[in-house]
C-alpha cells in the first residue's frame, strides 16, 4: 500500500502519524509466521482480526501478557497496521477519516508519562490537544503497562483516560510484563474491571525471542 490520501500523503506518513516505531513498520506481516509454541495465541489474534472494524467500533481489545520479548509489542502493532490497512478502503473512509490525522495511535507508558510530566506545564495547549488524542483515537496502543514509576497522580490520569475510552467504546490494545496479580496490585480495581470487561487477555508465555546482534565483520 502506498498511499491513504484522507488521512496522509503516503503509507510512511501514516504510520509516523499513528507513533509506529520505524521496527515495527511490517509487524502484521510477522502475523504470518508464529514463533515456536505461540500459534495457537496467533490463531485467537487472527480470529479478532476476522471482524476488525467491527470490534474496533464496539471499543473491543486486546490484553497481551507475559515475559519480556515474547512478541507482545509485534502482535499489538501488527493488528493495528491491519486496522490502519483497513481504514484506507473507500468504504470505511468516512467512518474513520480525519485530515492530517491517524485512526492509531501507539504509545510507550513511558513516553505518556514523559508528557503528563513535561509537555503539559510547558506548553499546556500541545498537551490539550495531545491528551485529547489519547481519549479520543479510534484505536490507542498502550504499550509496556506497569514500567512506570508508582505514582497515584500519574494512574488516576490513566483511570481517567481508560474510563473515558471505555464509557465511549474507544478500542485499545494493551502490553505488560505483569502478571493478573501484579497489575491488581499497582492499579486501582476499577481499572482492572474496565480491562477485563472490553480486552480479550491473551498470555505469551516461554522465554525472550530476541536474538543478539550478528558481529560486525
Amino acid at each position: 500500500m502506498q498511499s491513504c490520501p484522507t488521512f496522509a500523503r503516503n503509507w510512511q506518513e501514516l504510520l509516523v502519524l499513528a507513533g509506529i516505531p520505524r521496527r515495527y513498520h511490517d509487524a502484521d506481516q510477522l502475523l504470518y509466521s508464529p514463533p515456536a509454541g505461540l500459534e495457537k495465541l496467533y490463531q485467537k489474534v487472527w480470529e479478532f482480526l476476522e471482524d476488525l472494524p467491527v470490534q474496533v467500533a464496539q471499543g473491543r481489545g486486546l490484553l497481551l501478557k507475559g515475559n519480556v520479548g515474547t512478541s507482545k509489542t509485534t502482535v499489538a502493532v501488527g493488528v493495528a497496521l491491519q486496522f490502519l490497512k483497513l481504514s484506507c478502503e473507500p468504504e470505511l473512509l468516512d467512518l474513520w477519516a480525519k485530515p492530517r490525522s491517524a485512526p492509531v495511535l501507539f504509545v510507550t507508558m513511558a513516553t505518556l508519562v514523559e508528557n503528563i510530566l513535561s509537555l503539559k506545564p510547558s506548553n499546556p495547549a500541545e498537551w490539550a490537544r495531545y491528551e485529547q488524542r489519547l481519549r479520543r483515537v479510534p484505536l490507542l496502543i498502550l504499550d509496556d503497562l506497569g514500567a512506570e514509576q508508582p505514582d497515584d497522580w500519574i494512574h488516576a490520569k490513566l483511570d481517567a483516560l481508560m474510563a473515558e475510552r471505555y464509557n465511549n467504546l474507544r478500542s485499545t490494545l494493551i502490553t505488560t510484563n505483569l502478571s493478573t496479580d501484579k497489575l491488581r496490585d499497582k492499579y486501582a480495581e476499577r481499572i482492572i474491571d474496565r480491562l477485563r470487561s472490553c480486552l480479550q487477555q491473551l498470555d505469551f508465555g516461554g522465554k525472550s525471542l530476541r536474538t543478539p546482534p550478528l558481529p560486525v565483520s
